[in-house]
């Protein structure tokens, strides 16, 4: 199959704004006739639109599991047995072989009021470029800055997956309960805030990473990004840092982190996955970071309270978030960056920080 051509057909599926899936063979045993790497393309029937996965008792199965996939929004690897009549045909063809199968589903719908004080097709294209369509309500909304609409946006998202919007440290029953740092739901109701400043420092080099510093640099706020990855050299020459807008600051750091430097009132993000982590929370909370978030699992979060000698049941007086962001259902690295920066602007500053 021409790559070409797959692609072409593949960008007239999402045109169509209708539910599908990609079947991809990716291992063939015995005799069949697809071979490893042919693809299909499946309408949300089951039907094939393009492409080649197997001959009638091959693609009636693939069809099947498509559909299913598909209903269920959930990959899945299936196994085609062609060398009996399990498909009814009465057709032995000698092998077997593996398909990974990807349903593609159309842009998620937000349902948004109308916005007064940011443009409709700016809105429009920051929601595309991430997987969602607007749909615009009768209702009108002043809003004053793009953090309102950030806030409107995730907001939107809790209300159609049917979530919460509250913050994951509190809903995944962790032995240690934090107290300090915590958010003020209000603007879920009622935005029009005013917004101060933030200083955000993200550790660490993924896609996480680079769609956190996007939107902090959209937001107006100072941003450093550090990492053991990037080098002095690759710096100079802007091979690392050409991911981040030109505002982000790209710092190196030693692989043992010793001379990271954090600062009073910022807001730190921790995303390295490095087993140094739980001493850089610590080292963010003496400095009296505001806001100090690891990205990461429950067994992540229990690895950390461990390390850090935090005792079952006891209650800190620390803005410590992990697991990171808020219970939006989030699947994607810019989905989890958006509920991290709402936990961030939902923020109410502590009196008193360790």
């Amino acid at each position: 199959m021409r790559q070409e051509g797959f692609l072409d057909a593949l960008a007239e599926a999402h045109r169509k704004n209708q539910p599908f899936a990609v079947a991809t063979v990716i291992r063939v045993e015995g005799s069949a006739s697809a071979r490893t790497g042919s693809k299909a393309i499946l309408n949300y029937q089951g039907k094939n639109d393009f492409g080649w996965v197997g001959g009638g008792c091959a693609e009636k199965f693939v069809g099947e599991n498509a559909t299913q996939a598909i209903e269920e929004n959930q990959t899945r690897i299936v196994t085609a047995i062609l060398d009996d009549e399990i498909f009814g045909l009465g057709v032995a063809c000698g092998g077997k072989m593996d398909v990974f199968i990807e349903p593609v589903l159309p842009k998620e719908i937000l349902q948004m009021p109308r916005l007064e004080g940011l443009s409709a097709k700016d809105a429009e294209y920051f929601a595309a470029s991430r997987g969602w369509q607007l749909e615009w309500q009768p209702r009108v909304q002043q809003i004053s800055s793009f953090a309102d609409f950030l806030i409107l946006l995730a907001q939107s998202l809790v209300q159609t997956r049917n979530r919460t919007g509250l913050p994951l440290r509190e809903l995944k029953n962790l032995p240690v309960r934090f107290v300090g740092g915590s958010l003020d739901l209000l603007p879920f109701a009622c935005v029009n805030v005013v917004w101060p400043l933030r200083k955000l420092v993200l550790v660490g080099k993924s896609r996480i990473v680079e769609s956190l510093a996007k939107l902090g640099v959209q937001l107006g706020w100072s941003v450093r990004v550090l990492s053991p990855s990037f080098s002095p050299d690759s710096l100079q020459q802007n091979s690392d840092s050409e991911r981040f807008p030109a505002a982000v600051i790209c710092e190196c750091i030693h692989d043992s982190y010793d001379h990271v430097g954090f600062h009073e009132g910022e807001c730190v993000v921790i995303a390295s996955h490095l087993p140094v982590d739980a001493l850089l929370v610590q080292k963010a909370l003496e400095k009296q970071a505001v806001y100090v978030a690891m990205i990461g699992s429950r067994t992540r979060a229990l690895e950390v309270c461990e390390k850090l000698n935090w005792s079952a049941g006891s209650a800190l007086d620390l803005p410590f978030f992990l697991p990171a962001g808020l219970d939006m259902d989030a699947r994607n690295p810019d989905e989890i960056a958006l509920s991290v920066i709402c936990e961030i602007l939902l923020l109410k500053f502590p009196t008193r920080v360790l």
